[in-house]
């Protein structure tokens, strides 16, 4: 099987591919600041890298890079924030494709639709 850091960029390249805005390590002050230009109704899938949140992957482990005092640490897990993927409170088309893509992929997920509109992504 590929690593980590192969199948999670796969699957973020081929979100792009779909239509979505998908981003990793997005840099603002905090999740409610960040703007990616999202037109109505497109779909978003991101990852917050402020605050000294941005992530590395290499090979088959995740670590914070911004933490000097975290970025010996492996991570267990990251966010992947969402907008789009949920209608009335069920996965729709758009978040369909992405737990098919995920599973494509082989990576481990929870999805999860309420006030914070997150997918849980297992670094392990």
């Amino acid at each position: 099987m590929e690593t980590l850091e192969k199948r999670v960029n796969s699957f973020f390249r081929e979100l792009r591919k779909e239509g979505f805005i998908a981003k990793r390590n997005v840099r603002s002050c905090c999740r409610s600041c960040v703007d990616l230009g999202a037109k109505d109704d497109q779909p978003v899938l991101w990852s917050f890298g402020g605050q000294g949140h941005a992530v590395s992957i290499k090979g088959n482990s995740a670590y914070w890079t911004d933490s000097p005092e975290y970025n010996a640490q492996t991570i267990e897990k990251i966010y992947l924030y969402h907008d789009e993927l949920f209608t009335d409170g069920k996965v729709n088309d758009n978040g369909r494709k992405v737990s098919d893509l995920m599973r494509k992929h082989g990576l481990s997920f929870e999805m999860w639709h309420s006030e914070s509109k997150a997918i849980v992504l297992n670094m392990v």
